[in-house]
């Protein structure tokens, strides 16, 4: 009669070891900071990447158009670097 009592209060579960709980917390919580620490890292590559790789102005001009409106012409970096090498190469020597 009492193993019947038993297992009616307890529905026939066993209770978890604290340390196997324990254990599961301590593993969930590594899991997370280990995803948060890779999220972080993929986030700085991509701002380094963004900011080495976007197309940078060197110089940007503003005058009147043919019809009247403003025109804007940009020189990107990309476009100036044989230039500049070559300004800086002949001052070199």
């Amino acid at each position: 009669m009492n193993k019947a009592k038993k297992i009616i209060k307890e529905q026939g579960l066993s209770q978890p070891d604290k340390k196997e709980v324990k254990a599961k917390a301590k593993s969930r919580k590594n899991l997370i900071l280990i995803i948060i620490g890779a999220l972080v890292i993929i986030g700085g590559i991509f701002i380094v990447c963004y900011t080495q790789l976007r197309p940078r102005a060197v110089l940007t001009v503003e005058g009147p158009a043919a019809d009247g409106n403003t025109a804007t012409n940009t020189v990107y970096y990309n476009d100036t670097v044989y230039e500049i090498y070559q300004m800086e190469s002949m001052y070199n020597t």
